[in-house]
């Protein structure tokens, strides 16, 4: 990869705009402690000054956010308009979209129909802007209450990642972002309780019978900014 290849972020030339669910929206996180955020802040080239918007909902499916999807937080036209009115003519336009984990554990969509509605997001945006830069994210693996629905629930996740990520490139997108690769801390084949316990800091609810883990805390959402800094830092455009 030629150096010129790789983008430059200034302010003047790129906009960074951020779709997705609650951990899009980096739900739970402290003021300033977004992963977005945190990823401008520490993990960019030095000197790097982008502009950022974050159309993220909580709540939201990958069908919501394209305007297509049934009722819930978000729904509606205005939502794939949102991140089409953050498109910038004059720059160099990255849109990072995060969701999946809703089309599983709201939806209950199956891994082919979760890759259906990521293409349908990603060629919706491309149609209205062609030139968008699109990088998709990964899921992350949760926990639910019902520790049994969990399981089957991740491996389902799991599978949509793996479909998203073979055909993403077909539908035009630059490329797919994996928070589950070796060295996260979300990269475990098996969903256990016991496993979770390895990393509360990173984890905003308390897990258990009560609740259960979704959120990040702002390190888990470091992680996150490393992550995607890692590869946006590496990307030719």
């Amino acid at each position: 990869m030629s150096r010129s290849a790789v983008i430059p972020f200034t302010r003047s030339r790129v906009n960074l705009v951020v779709d997705g669910n609650s951990l899009s929206a980096s739900q739970g996180a402290s003021n300033g402690m977004s992963w977005p955020e945190q990823m401008l802040a520490s993990f960019m080239p030095p000197g790097s000054d982008i502009a950022l918007t974050r159309v993220g909902i909580a709540g939201q499916t990958w069908r919501q956010m394209s305007g297509t999807g049934p009722g819930g937080q978000g729904n509606g036209a205005w939502v794939a308009t949102d991140v089409d009115n953050a498109f910038d003519a004059n720059k160099r336009n990255i849109l990072l979209a995060w969701e999946t984990t809703n089309a599983v554990h709201v939806e209950n969509r199956t891994p082919a129909q979760v890759a259906a509605d990521a293409e349908e997001y990603v060629r919706g945006r491309l149609a209205a802007h062609p030139t968008w830069r699109i990088f998709v994210m990964s899921s992350i693996p949760r926990e639910n209450v019902d520790q049994a629905t969990a399981d089957t629930r991740n491996a389902t996740l799991a599978a949509a990642d793996a479909l998203i990520a073979r055909q993403c490139r077909s539908w035009g997108a630059k490329g797919f972002i994996t928070l589950r690769g070796v060295g996260s801390p979300w990269a475990f084949p098996d969903y256990a309780l016991s496993r979770w316990g390895d990393n509360p800091q990173l984890w905003l609810e308390s897990g258990g019978p009560s609740n259960v883990r979704v959120h990040l805390t702002d390190a888990g959402y470091r992680i996150v900014a490393q992550i995607v800094a890692m590869v946006l830092r590496n990307a030719p455009m």
